[in-house]
């Protein structure tokens, strides 16, 4: 907040973080009721990018291109689902480093496949987070573009201990990964990219391409230039019915949905019903 700021000498976000003088940050969290002080503070918000381990995922060329989804999440437990106007006590609060695409390529990576990331973050000190967290876990970040304008996608995640269920609020980002630089990214251009990046978006080494259904236009170029590679795999991730699954999926050969995914897009009532329908009609997954 504005107050927190002042008293602590730094800018207030979204300006990118700045650590602060030692001896204001003593005095503010001094300052603090017991009940407020903070439990932990998060790797995440990291002021000095020298800890990171090795970016390993820059070192090895990638055997799979995951497209889609990078964002922060505010995830809160609650005891229960607060009702409106309530004013509740968050039971625990964690900033998360989310999005479909980037968990994917997180876990890969830290389960030592070669990994690169096409995504699109905002020019702005959650952007910096996002690609500082894909750094840490050793995924390529190379393929990940900076908006021009705007803030990085966010999601509130409210979790309701009581009946283990999560609600999730997203701010979507204005500007989306574009057909354009999926092509530029084809043949090998960036425009005011890293010199470094890798040439060509689907070199000899890429395996597998893993969709999660984010930046649609993007995805289905991708889908497309990956669909003229002999023994090319293609992946989805998909949670409920979204715009460009009509197109998505006849290119797939592997589904990895929700369990209520199946009977919202074809209509049939129950699940081996719903998930013959969805393979009938896709059957090269």
């Amino acid at each position: 907040s504005g107050v927190h700021s002042a008293s602590l000498g730094v800018p207030q976000a979204p300006a990118a973080p700045r650590r602060p003088a030692g001896a204001r940050l003593e005095a503010f969290l001094g300052a603090l009721q017991a009940e407020e002080a903070p439990t932990s503070v998060t790797a995440a918000f990291s002021w000095d990018a020298s800890g990171l381990s090795p970016i390993a995922g820059r070192s090895r060329l990638p055997r799979v291109l995951a497209c889609g989804l990078a964002c922060v999440d505010l995830a809160q437990e609650l005891e229960s689902f607060p009702e409106p106007d309530a004013k509740v006590r968050a039971t625990g609060t964690s900033w998360l480093c989310g999005g479909n695409a980037a968990n994917t390529a997180c876990a890969l990576a830290q389960l030592g496949t070669p990994v690169a990331l096409l995504s699109k973050v905002g020019n702005d000190a959650m952007g910096d987070l996002i690609i500082q967290g894909l750094r840490h876990d050793g995924v390529d970040d190379r393929l990940v573009a900076r908006a021009n304008a705007g803030a990085s996608a966010f999601t509130s995640v409210l979790v309701d201990r009581a009946t283990g269920s999560r609600t999730c609020v997203n701010t979507p980002m204005a500007e989306e990964l574009s057909v354009k630089e999926v092509e530029s990214l084809l043949v090998g251009e960036r425009e005011g990219g890293d010199d470094c990046a890798p040439s060509g978006l689907l070199g000899p080494e890429v395996q597998l391409v893993h969709l999660d259904c984010r930046h649609p236009g993007a995805a289905i170029r991708l889908a497309e230039a990956a669909l003229d590679i002999p023994g090319m795999r293609i992946s989805i991730d998909v949670e409920r019915p979204r715009e460009g699954l009509d197109e998505l999926l006849p290119r797939c050969t592997a589904i990895f949905c929700s369990e209520a995914f199946p009977k919202a897009f074809t209509g049939v009532s129950g699940l081996p019903g719903a998930l013959a329908a969805l393979l009938d009609r896709f059957p090269r997954a």
